[in-house]
């Protein structure tokens, strides 16, 4: 479980050097034409926030496997696709699970993508790991349904949570009809009920759970955000019922 803060930013780009930036190199290296038609990849190749996360996600599943039982059985909910979306299709058994509500393109070279709601989709089978990066609590809200869901079916949950402990809300509209809705975005009071449920599955050291005092720390921090508006990114890792 860890927060990450402008330390970790530092120590991941070496004092902001794109030269030494493992995801940029990679993404570069992986690149094709028409990767450049999809947000998440170009979100991905301006913000070196969001590559220092992803970094921390999937650089395991990045490296090639020595052997084919090494191969893990992935999906990856609301990830998006990028470069290195390929990448990871070549290394593991790997799905996505996205409705690619900021792109309409086919996704090049790429068939195993669900594109549909997540809460629908059919998750019956043992994963290794299942991982979320950055869709929850703030684009959905649905946190604890997802664990839910999710939790009877891999060995490893893997997620990156954001978070607002300031007045953030929005105006949305409903798609089915013209009602207008405010929401509110998760701040650190919320999200710490929300995991206190589930800290005896949240990675501790080794796999032991952590306290009430640990998760709210990090949902509580008195370091200042890497974001202008303020959000504070989160990531940890529950152990399934697979496991």
């Amino acid at each position: 479980m860890k927060l990450f803060n402008s330390k970790d930013l530092d120590e991941y780009v070496n004092l902001n050097s794109n030269e030494e930036d493992p995801i940029l190199l990679s993404m570069l290296a992986h690149e094709a034409k028409e990767d450049k038609d999809f947000t998440s990849h170009r979100w991905l190749l301006e913000s070196s926030v969001q590559r220092m996360a992803y970094y921390h996600m999937y650089i395991d599943l990045l490296k090639t496997p020595k052997g084919f039982d090494t191969k893990k059985t992935v999906i990856d909910v609301g990830g998006g696709y990028c470069s290195l979306t390929r990448l990871l299709d070549l290394n593991h058994n790997y799905w996505l699970f996205d409705i690619m509500a900021h792109d309409i393109y086919p996704i090049p070279g790429y068939c195993r993508l669900v594109s549909e709601d997540w809460y629908e989709a059919p998750v019956t089978c043992k994963y290794d790991i299942i991982i979320a990066n950055g869709l929850f609590p703030n684009t959905d809200q649905r946190l604890g349904l997802f664990i839910e869901k999710m939790l009877p079916n891999c060995k490893e949950l893997r997620l990156l949570l954001t978070f607002y402990n300031n007045s953030r809300f929005y105006k949305t509209k409903r798609v089915d009809c013209e009602e207008i809705l405010y929401n509110s975005a998760w701040n650190g009071d919320q999200l710490a009920l929300m995991l206190n449920r589930y800290k005896y599955r949240i990675e501790g050291d080794p796999w032991n759970g952590v306290t009430d005092e640990q998760i709210y720390k990090v949902t509580h921090p008195t370091t200042g955000s890497l974001f202008d508006n303020g959000r504070y990114i989160l990531m940890l890792k529950m152990r399934g019922f697979k496991s």
